[in-house]
């Protein structure tokens, strides 16, 4: 993160006016020694006589203000000395009526405190201070409101009704310090003000994930509603549907599923989406079984075709080689337990058959792989895999010719 700079001077109020015991803090501010400055003014809102006096105020606000930026000091240190300068400046305003001194400078100290804030924001956001970060810009953000809502307005700068980049560095100081709370509560600001465009659109796709994730439906429905209306073309908000409709219920999901699938038939990754949980729930280890495990392979072969037929790359090819690779081979040790002669025969046809089914799948992956200029360590295992299904098929089929070919292709994979 880049600094902001505004200002490389001190502004000081000239007045006549300046009571008697005040003389050694304007003598001590002149001359740049804040420390000595600040003994003196302390000393002078100490007498009760003086705790009204608008004038010391707005002098300690702009001692301190030149103390909080000494390098030597800590963050907590530093932070307090600008917190302490803002309370003055805002203690000074409500003494005087007139407002006399903050209007002379034209209400520039808030906007100097406001530079000093948000450059401890990223100060200590390159120091990896990130809870220190989100406070430097959470204070600066408070101030620039502050200032708005006063309607002071300056020729250094000019503040939109939605500061966007001092937004997204409390988000980012926030989430980076492990604070998902903040950083959900500043997120939700683009959605509240309706913020949208390209570079936002992972920002509400960050707030409907957690707030699908933590089972909070009011927000979730409030945050998806909105990113569909701002990015209608992204297919994420349809996974995050059933996610949302149907909770840890199987049956919901799939019926979720089948409903947005229906109005959007051509969404490869809605389909790919279905699909894979189907398969996780018909294959692999853990996962809750379908009460219809032969209805859902049926489904999910109709659903990959869908996906298949609207994929760009192999992913939904790869699937349904998996798919039918694990039919044939449930199949197969349901072969292997057969005990009557003649239901084992036609067990055996059926198994060869679904193994067969395997192959034109399979094929196409391996073509895939075999197109690409160049593989990953990823890839070769994919393809090794893949190889190795059709050296089984064949093997089980009884073509052993078949079987031997596709053995040494698979051998000669190098992962």
């Amino acid at each position: 993160m880049k600094k902001i700079f505004f200002f490389s001077f001190f502004i000081l109020v000239s007045s006549s006016l300046l009571a008697q015991s005040l003389k050694d803090v304007k003598k001590f501010l002149y001359t740049n020694k804040y420390k000595e400055a600040q003994t003196e003014v302390n000393n002078f809102l100490a007498v009760p006589a003086n705790a009204s006096n608008s004038e010391a105020w707005y002098y300690k606000g702009q001692i301190y203000n030149q103390l909080s930026v000494d390098s030597t000091l800590s963050f907590d240190q530093s932070l307090a000395m600008k917190n302490t300068a803002y309370d003055a400046f805002i203690k000074a305003q409500t003494l005087d009526p007139k407002d006399v001194m903050m209007k002379e400078d034209k209400y520039r100290p808030y906007l100097i405190l406001y530079d000093g804030y948000y450059n401890l924001g990223v100060s200590q956001f390159n120091s990896k201070n990130f809870s220190g970060s989100y406070t430097g810009f959470k204070k600066a953000m408070e101030l620039e409101d502050f200032i708005k809502a006063k309607g002071y307005t300056y020729d250094e700068i000019k503040f939109s009704p939605f500061d966007t980049s001092l937004t997204m560095n409390m988000a980012i100081a926030a989430y980076n310090a492990k604070d998902t709370a903040s950083a959900m509560n500043v997120y939700m600001k683009f959605a509240d003000a309706n913020i949208g465009g390209e570079t936002n659109q992972q920002i509400y796709e960050v707030l409907v994930d957690h707030y699908v994730r933590k089972g909070d439906k009011e927000n979730a429905a409030k945050i998806l509603a909105k990113a569909r209306q701002l990015y209608p073309a992204n297919d994420a908000w349809d996974g995050y549907e059933v996610k949302l409709a149907a909770g840890g219920d199987m049956a919901a999901k799939f019926a979720k599923y089948d409903e947005i699938l229906k109005g959007n038939p051509t969404s490869f990754a809605m389909a790919y989406n279905y699909g894979a949980d189907m398969y996780n729930s018909l294959y692999a280890r853990g996962e809750e079984r379908p009460k219809d495990p032969e209805a859902t392979k049926i489904r999910l072969t109709e659903v990959l075709n869908q996906a298949i037929a609207n994929d760009k790359g192999i992913d939904g090819l790869l699937l349904m080689t998996n798919h039918k690779y694990n039919i044939a081979a449930d199949l197969s040790t349901d072969l292997s337990m057969a005990k009557d002669p003649k239901a084992k025969a036609e067990l055996k046809k059926k198994t060869d058959a679904a193994f067969l089914e395997v192959v034109p799948y399979a094929e196409k992956v391996i073509a895939h792989y075999n197109k690409l200029p160049e593989t990953t360590s990823g890839d070769r295992a994919t393809k090794k895999n893949v190889l190795g299904y059709l050296m089984d098929v064949y093997d089980i089929t009884g073509n052993k010719a078949k079987a031997d070919e596709y053995q040494k292709l698979r051998t000669a994979v190098v992962i």
